[in-house]
């Protein structure tokens, strides 16, 4: 007898089948270990993948369409911007202008006790004169005064601006100053 029928025979059927069963499982776990479990990490990667590519393709949708809004909201600003492009005026009118300031402050319902221009000072692109307004009137006034002074199409700046009052006095109206700048044509800009 050879060694092989030699083993088998002296184990009795039941330990047969028992070696049989683990050598069953053992080559189900390694079919497992060895083919399964590396095809499921592979599909649950691909499903991960899948679903990145999915939500990268709604964030692509989603800053395409805010690409296309951004875009004509910019198309519409230069468009505005063009329009309200301000027209600087020579310095020859620096008289008109002043008069224009000052009946805008009566309009506003203050008091122009003083207006001093300052040095002109040429720019590269324009000419700036500093202009300082002192006078009195409500602080309500004053803001209406500002807001009406610094529309889109202003040649104005305003500099600084300072406002007192008497608390103590309420009958007696707030002194202001206003440091504002008028930006003016340069003379070659303005002879074109």
């Amino acid at each position: 007898m050879n060694a092989k029928q030699t083993i088998l025979t002296k184990c009795a059927p039941w330990q047969i089948d028992v070696a049989a069963a683990a050598i069953a499982v053992l080559a189900t776990l390694l079919a497992y270990f060895a083919l399964l479990e590396p095809l499921q990490t592979q599909r649950a990667e691909y499903a991960r993948q899948d679903r990145q590519y999915t939500a990268q393709q709604k964030e692509a949708v989603r800053l395409t369409a805010l690409r296309f809004v951004l875009g004509k909201q910019l198309e519409e600003l230069q468009a505005n911007l063009a329009a309200q492009k301000v027209q600087l005026r020579p310095l020859t009118q620096v008289n008109r202008r002043v008069a224009e300031v000052t009946a805008m402050v009566n309009r506003c319902g203050l008091k122009t006790a003083n207006v001093t221009l300052g040095q002109v000072t040429a720019g590269p692109r324009w000419n700036t004169i500093p202009i300082r307004l002192v006078g009195s009137g409500d602080y309500r006034n004053c803001m209406s005064f500002l807001h009406e002074l610094a529309g889109p199409k202003s040649d104005f700046a305003v500099a600084g601006f300072e406002i007192t009052g008497n608390p103590q006095k309420t009958d007696e109206p707030a002194k202001f100053s206003f440091d504002l700048y008028w930006y003016a044509a340069l003379e070659t800009a303005a002879a074109n």
